[in-house]
């Protein structure tokens, strides 16, 4: 058993109760029967009457009976109190399984760095019964980066100060990249006491965290609920160290790959501008200056010819707002992405001539999505209506979001004039290998359907599993 202890010693013993209980229960009884049975014929029925030989056996048989059920219960008591202990052990190894296995699947929800280090240190003390719980983040010298708590009041952690040196039990953990417990702090000789303001701790168990040989972090659990901490807390916060490190990495990984994709966001529009609108921009100045000079002798066509750079600028302009359209920062907050939709959508159709409906399938829909599932399906939102207001031509857009059979779908769907793949708006561009990217992330699949002169579908499907409600539509 994974948290079990004594698993030499109990079949040893449980052997021994066996042949107690063997020899109880065969031996013991033939033994006396015959004894009675030669008691009864060689002296009773020689001296005694029948009726007197027959109520002195049975007294004998009687009081055998109580004296042979007492020596089985007292064999069978030892075993019973143990099995009962091992049956105690296995319930709390199950618990502390199964609070391994929901912190696991907590930590692993979100894609935020924030929220995952937030998630540990709360779910670690779940694991392990604790009051209090610390997760120190170490950066690449193996120094405290950042100093998450939990349990702790606001006026305590001001009081204490952000960021531990390093000194006593914390330090002792961090230098050894072993686990240690303790079930007296203040008498453990690496302890180097308490900063003032600081909350009384008793017991303690620190846990480092590890990825691929390298110590990322360390967990610390104080003052467990119902005593100090066992072998088996310990077992079961390293087993929980190990998923935590992995989201602890994937959520980094994660953000970097984010900073990545603005850096791409940022060199393409740079591009565009440069390639489009900066030489629209040059060329229109050209022409004025060449109004200028041509104003007195041909006012005339130089009239035509402003109107016609007004136009151009009036042009360019609703190309310029439509980059600061894509430059404004998603407003997404927390994982309400139903409420998001309704704003991306509200914005193109006030910035556009193009009719945008949303319908959103099951009430309460956002309520289900982690940040990171909603924040991943509004950026592809907004990709894909950001292709339809530049390329499409479109005049009517629906976005619909829904689940159903374990699955949650996004579409987004144009009547626009489709996608050519020797135009210039190639299916693996970048803003299409963005949104395959996003949903790849989401452990989800992408797909594009398109055709020239009849519209474009984008549809994005991921694994989710949502609650009953009923069918509703938003704008």
């Amino acid at each position: 058993m994974f948290f079990g202890t004594g698993q030499r010693e109990v079949p040893q013993e449980e052997e021994a109760v066996y042949r107690r209980i063997r020899l109880v229960t065969v031996a013991l009884p033939a033994v006396s029967l015959g004894l009675l049975m030669a008691f009864t014929e060689l002296i009773l029925a020689r001296r005694l009457s029948s009726i007197l030989a027959l109520a002195i056996s049975s007294g004998i048989v009687i009081g055998g009976v109580i004296l042979f059920s007492s020596q089985v219960f007292a064999t069978l008591e030892p075993l019973r109190r143990r099995l009962l202990a091992q049956n105690q052990e296995l319930r709390r190894s199950s618990a502390r399984l199964r609070a391994v296995y929901e912190a696991g699947v907590r930590i692993t929800s979100d894609l935020s760095l924030a929220a995952v280090l937030r998630d540990v240190v709360e779910a670690s003390r779940r694991v392990a019964d604790a009051r209090y719980g610390a997760l120190a983040v170490l950066d690449e010298g193996g120094h405290i980066a950042d100093f998450i708590t939990s349990g702790i009041s606001d006026e305590q952690r001001a009081s204490t100060g952000s960021i531990p040196r390093g000194k006593g039990l914390i330090g002792h953990v961090l230098r050894t990249g072993e686990p240690y417990r303790t079930d007296d702090i203040a008498a453990d000789p690496h302890s180097a006491g308490f900063p003032t303001g600081h909350p009384p701790m008793k017991s303690f168990l620190g846990v480092p965290l590890h990825y691929k040989g390298s110590v990322i972090g360390n967990l610390y659990l104080t003052d467990k609920e119902d005593g100090a901490f066992t072998g088996q807390d310990e077992q079961a916060i390293q087993a929980f160290a190990t998923q935590a490190a992995i989201a602890i990495q994937n959520a980094r990984l994660y953000e970097q790959v984010q900073d990545v994709a603005v850096l791409h966001e940022r060199e393409r529009i740079g591009m565009d501008l440069h390639d489009g609108t900066i030489q629209a921009i040059y060329g229109v100045g050209l022409k004025l200056e060449d109004c200028i000079s041509r104003v007195q002798s041909e006012p005339d066509e130089v009239r035509d010819e402003l109107d016609n750079a007004i136009e151009r600028l009036n042009g360019i302009i609703r190309d310029i707002r439509s980059y600061i359209f894509d430059l404004r920062p998603l407003r997404l907050q927390g994982s309400d992405l139903v409420a998001a939709l309704q704003e991306l959508v509200l914005e193109t159709r006030v910035n556009t001539l193009i009719t945008v409906e949303l319908a959103v399938a099951n009430q309460g829909l956002g309520d289900d999505l982690t940040e990171g599932q909603a924040s991943q399906l509004f950026a592809i939102a907004h990709e894909a209506l950001a292709n339809v207001r530049k390329h499409s031509q479109a005049k009517n857009v629906t976005v619909t979001l829904e689940a159903a059979d374990g699955r949650l779908r996004l579409e987004v769907v144009d009547d626009g004039r489709g996608i050519s793949t020797n135009g210039h708006e190639h299916p693996t561009g970048r803003g299409l290998g963005n949104m395959a990217e996003r949903a790849e992330a989401l452990q989800g699949s992408f797909s594009l359907k398109s055709e020239p002169g009849r519209g474009t579908t984008v549809t994005v499907e991921i694994p989710f599993n949502v609650r009953s409600g009923a069918t509703t539509a938003a704008d």
